[in-house]
């Protein structure tokens, strides 16, 4: 069910930000930028979910309740959909799932899930198990003497990686089925490099890309994030948020 259709919602008319905001049931989708304002709530109960359509934005400056309920924020092709500044309050963000498309290309990527939990929380449960979705992670049976876990066979190394700052290098993944993909209290979010090739299921190994959509689902993270950096080495940051950060404004 469109938004951005008048007749779908129960005073005839598109939300503007002018009026407080229900969704008891159904699923509508958010195809149009909406910014709740100053004293004005977003609420989802029942058995009513959202979408956002990829392009859009979400901006929460009044209130917004997600209830628990699912809340997608749709990626494609075209764009991929954000949760825009919350200066706000936003409650109850614990069932979000945030798509990223990642088109048909063999090529080496910089991957992480803007989410916390403190379950279904690996990279198996996160990016495998789905046919059509997720990543392709693959490796040899046994690397470096140790036995990998959780991986397609095939290919002469591992094709996620993790970056160890402590010793300054890259550091392959025994098991991904145990790997969280979330840091320390599940506050922050693990980053890693991927040869991204296909989706789980995909023969792409030695060659082929397939066009992927990745789809984590966990508690959303908001406000401040604190990562523990180790000094006067390069560390590896994936961006904690479903949105994008400007590099011009980490600039000190």
């Amino acid at each position: 069910t469109s938004c951005s259709i008048a007749a779908n919602w129960s005073n005839n008319a598109v939300p503007d930000g002018t009026y407080d905001i229900e969704i008891p049931s159904g699923n509508p989708v958010l195809d149009l930028d909406l910014t709740i304002p100053l004293g004005k709530n977003l609420t989802i109960s029942g058995t009513g979910t959202l979408t956002v359509a990829p392009t859009s934005i979400l901006t929460i400056i009044g209130n917004a309740d997600f209830g628990g309920k699912l809340v997608t924020f749709q990626s494609d092709a075209t764009g991929t959909a954000t949760i825009g500044q919350i200066t706000g309050s936003l409650t109850n963000a614990t069932n979000v799932t945030i798509e990223r498309y990642i088109p048909a290309k063999r090529a080496w990527r910089l991957l992480t899930a803007p989410l916390k939990g403190t379950s279904n929380n690996t990279i198996a449960a996160n990016w495998q198990g789905v046919n059509g979705e997720g990543l392709l992670l693959f490796s040899p049976t046994t690397y470096q003497s140790q036995t990998m876990t959780g991986y397609a066979i095939g290919g002469g190394r591992p094709n996620i990686w993790k970056y160890d700052s402590t010793n300054a290098q890259w550091q392959f993944i025994p098991n991904i089925t145990s790997e969280a993909m979330s840091g320390a209290n599940n506050e922050d979010t693990n980053a890693y490099l991927v040869f991204a090739t296909g989706p789980s299921d995909s023969p792409n190994i030695m060659s082929g890309a397939t066009a992927t959509t990745l789809r984590p689902s966990g508690q959303l993270l908001t406000g401040n994030v604190a990562k523990a950096l180790v000094a006067n080495q390069f560390n590896l940051i994936g961006n904690p948020y479903a949105s994008a950060i400007n590099p011009v404004s980490l600039i000190a």
